[in-house]
């Protein structure tokens, strides 16, 4: 009964919603009649409906906490109407209408924080977005040792932005560029926090900077790039069968003493079917080294399946792997201009030491993400006017 009261309420007196607050609801109740329509099957005797199922028990739990911010949508949107009949109501003194206004005011507030929340709830998780572990990859890109040298930077960037952010972070491998002897040849960081893929995943691409290099003797800018790629951690019970790998010893490179350099200590695991490789060669000893290239490995033959799983969707970006092309950049580091511009968002930062320090890379983010989240919005908006249309 109260659900038809608000819906036709609702729908008669649509003044006192937006747009936006009535595309929302409309979704909201589709939610809560779903809810209910589970609800009504688990109270059958011999229902078909069966909660031993970890992933319908789940979808429950979801619509369960949907509907209850369903009610709070309800409630707010009664509140409203019978405080704007008060402002209609001639009857009313002006002390009353004075009060009737102020609390419209924070009814509507209440609104909107639910609607945030309501938003937050109906844009669809992806399917790894709950990863609390993940494999951050930098590699140089275009522009020779100023590149490797830039790798180094953004490294110790993300280093930082974890110790600040509260997630736990390690170093997995660090290869340094021997051409200069100083520079990253390829860092990988593990970082582990609630959601952390889902918060990092979009720093994946190609980062750009612009900057005198310390080489060069004339004092002109040069580009360079960057490419970062972010990986879920393949679970523990992901494996592949070791006939379809290809394993080779070799002599580690750059520094570590006589043992790592006289001895086929580092190991390179490559994937046949897909030719996906891993060099490791950080840990003293051969077996060791071996065991966490398969790690790796296993990391990104996992991550295949999710770079899959992400174009497939409608609402996920096109493949994370960046070429390190300048042309399909998603962030320039100006350090001349003092400047950091995100190309996807438009948002422009200056203070490139405190940037390099992790202080504004939670701006970036969050910006990108909102824009990510109101296009999900508007395609969610578009497929409800469909089915208005259909109806």
């Amino acid at each position: 009964k109260f659900a038809r009261k608000t819906e036709k309420l609702f729908i008669e007196k649509q003044y006192i919603l937006t747009d936006l607050n009535r595309v929302i609801y409309k979704k909201m109740f589709q939610q809560h009649q779903q809810f209910s329509n589970i609800q009504n099957l688990l109270s059958q005797e011999n229902t078909v409906y069966n909660l031993d199922n970890p992933q319908k028990r789940k979808h429950l739990i979801y619509l369960q906490v949907l509907n209850d911010q369903f009610e709070k949508f309800q409630n707010t949107i009664i509140q409203l109407q019978d405080l704007k009949e008060i402002l209609t109501d001639p009857k009313q003194d002006s002390e009353m209408i004075a009060f009737a206004n102020e609390e419209i005011q924070n009814q509507q507030t209440i609104l909107d924080e639910i609607q945030e929340e309501c938003i937050r709830l109906l844009i669809p998780k992806g399917k790894f977005d709950d990863s609390t572990e993940i494999h951050l990859e930098i590699r140089p890109g275009t522009g020779g040792s100023e590149s490797s040298l830039f790798a180094e930077e953004l490294f110790k960037m993300y280093q930082n932005f974890c110790a600040i952010s509260g997630y736990q972070c390690k170093t997995e491998s660090f290869q340094t560029d021997m051409s200069i002897n100083k520079g990253c040849k390829l860092g990988i960081l593990k970082i582990e926090g609630e959601e952390i893929y889902k918060r990092l995943l979009n720093e994946s691409g190609v980062h750009k900077v612009i900057r005198i290099p310390e080489t060069e003797s004339k004092g002109r800018l040069h580009s360079s790039t960057v490419s970062v790629v972010v990986m879920p951690i393949a679970p523990f019970d992901f494996k592949v069968d070791e006939k379809q790998l290809k394993f080779e010893y070799m002599r580690s490179q750059g520094a570590g003493g006589q043992h790592v350099n006289k001895v086929e200590s580092a190991c390179r695991v490559t994937h046949i079917a897909t030719g996906v490789s891993v060099l490791c060669q950080d840990e003293r000893y051969q077996d060791r080294n071996k065991a966490r290239a398969l790690k790796l490995l296993y990391d990104k033959l996992y991550f295949l399946e999710v770079e899959k799983y992400n174009e497939e969707q409608s609402f996920r970006r096109k493949s994370q792997m960046g070429g390190g092309d300048r042309s399909d950049k998603i962030r320039t580091y100006n350090f001349p201009q003092d400047r950091i511009t995100d190309h996807r968002s438009n948002l422009t930062v200056f203070g490139i030491e405190k940037m390099m320090e992790g202080q504004f890379l939670d701006q970036f983010i969050d910006q990108y993400q909102e824009k990510v989240q109101n296009e999900m919005l508007v395609q969610m908006i578009k497929q409800l006017e469909i089915e208005k249309d259909d109806s």
